[in-house]
This record gives C-alpha cells, structure tokens and sequence, in this order.
C-alpha cells in the first residue's frame, strides 16, 4: 500500500506498506533508478508485523518501484492535472466485517475497475477508514461504553484494556486489507492521502460528553485507536513510542 509523504522540490516521496508474518528482515524496495530502499518495522501484534519502506520519485515523470519480487508502476507524472479518487465512511457500524465481502467491498472493485481504464493518481481519504467501534466489546470495562463506564477502574484493569484494544484493533485493520483485494490492488499503485472522522475513533467521538472522552476509559480508547490509525493509514509517521506505535511526525 502506497502513501503520499510529501511533494517538494520536484520530488515526491512516498511511503510503502506491507504486512507479513515473516519474522526475518524483508528484501528492499528497489526504485526503477537503482535505489533501494529498506523496509523498517513499525508495529507487530498478532502474529502480523507492519513493515514500511520510504522512497522518492521524480514529480514529473513517471514513477516505478519493485516490492515483494513485484513491479509496480504509478499512474504517471504528478506536475500535470490529476485524476483523484475518493473514498470516505469503509464500512457499517455492526457487523461490518460479517458481511458478504463481495457486497462489502463493491464500491473499491469499482475504482480498481475505473483505474485500469483511466488511472488515478491520488486516493483520498474522507475518514471513518474502518469502522471498529466493536472492539471495545469482550472487556468489562468498555462492554458498555459510552453509555455506562466504571467510576474508578484499577490500573491493572486499564493496563489489561490497552492490550485488548491494541490487538482488537491491529486485527480489524488486518482483517479488512486481506478481505479486500481489490483495495490492495489499487493501493499498491495509486498514492493514499487520508485524514480523520469520528470513527476513526468511536461513534460520534466528537459529540460525547467531556466525562466520557476524558475519563479513564475514553483516554484509553483514544490512546490505543489513534496509534493503529496512524500505522495503518498515516505510515509517514515515525518514531516508535511504548507498545510499539507511533505518535509523532518525522
């Protein structure tokens, strides 16, 4: 999966990401120019480790790179007008994951359909990038939430919290990309540019009371659903904090 970085001075860089049980160090990305590019870990759970590779091209010409013993090419120069894409709200509050996935996922072979005729240079991102509002369901103490949480957890119990939140949410993003090959496929050669909504925390996010989101618990949550996001859809983060996430620009 490709994500946009940055457009300067005649370049573009941009961020790889792959997923992969392999626990041993990953061939490089290697650019058409010869340049190569190793892929660094950002996150492991679950048996998955998230790997990322940071490279550049040329903005007005056309940009290839190989990964994973493939050759991939993008839409062309980014110095012209672009065709831009856009993909916002992935999903279904309950159950999402549940669906059929030929039904859940219609509307990305639909633009891998319409990439293949006229490719697009960007895909933008509106939010809601996956909709994991479930995952805070199977623990105690955010079983009810928002509506009811406990008045004082333990801090054993908020340590215990951050690891089903941690996992619960690495394997939602896990869940979805291996679901949706149609999405992997434009991805891999169309540049994703993503930003925020509420459920890239929780439902209506925004909208709850200050005893919520800045209880215990909402901390938590926002904590442990923040850092995947950045992972999973703003890999141009860097610098690995506690639990193996990143949380600041570099």
């Amino acid at each position: 999966m490709l994500f946009l970085d940055d457009i300067r001075d005649g370049q573009v860089w941009l961020s790889a990401l792959v997923l992969t049980r392999d626990d041993g160090d990953l061939a490089p990305l290697i650019c058409d120019d010869g340049a190569v590019h190793p892929f660094r870990e950002l996150a492991c759970e679950a048996g998955w480790r998230v790997m990322r590779a940071r490279f550049r091209g040329e903005a007005r010409s056309t940009i290839r790179y190989s990964a994973l013993g493939t050759t991939y090419e993008l839409a062309g120069a980014f110095g012209g007008n672009l065709n831009i894409a856009f993909a916002s709200c992935n999903g279904e509050e309950h159950g999402d994951l549940d669906r059929d996935p030929e039904e859940r996922n219609v509307m990305w072979a639909r633009l891998l359909r319409e990439h293949k005729v006229r490719p697009f240079h960007l895909l933008l991102h509106g939010g809601d990038q996956i909709y994991a509002d479930e995952v805070t369901q199977g623990h105690p103490l955010s079983e009810d939430w928002p509506d009811h949480l406990p008045k004082d957890p333990s801090r054993e119990g908020l340590e215990d919290l951050r690891a089903h939140l941690r996992r619960g949410f690495f394997e939602r993003y896990v869940s979805f990309f291996l679901g949706c090959p149609d999405m992997l496929a434009l991805a891999a050669t169309v540049p994703s540019l993503c930003q925020w909504d509420d459920h890239d925390i929780c439902d209506g996010w925004g909208s709850l009371r200050r005893s919520r989101t800045y209880s215990p618990i909402g901390q938590t949550l926002l904590m442990w659903r923040v850092r995947p996001l950045f992972c999973f859809n703003m890999p141009v983060w860097t610098g690995i904090c506690r639990g193996g996430f990143m949380i600041r620009k570099g």
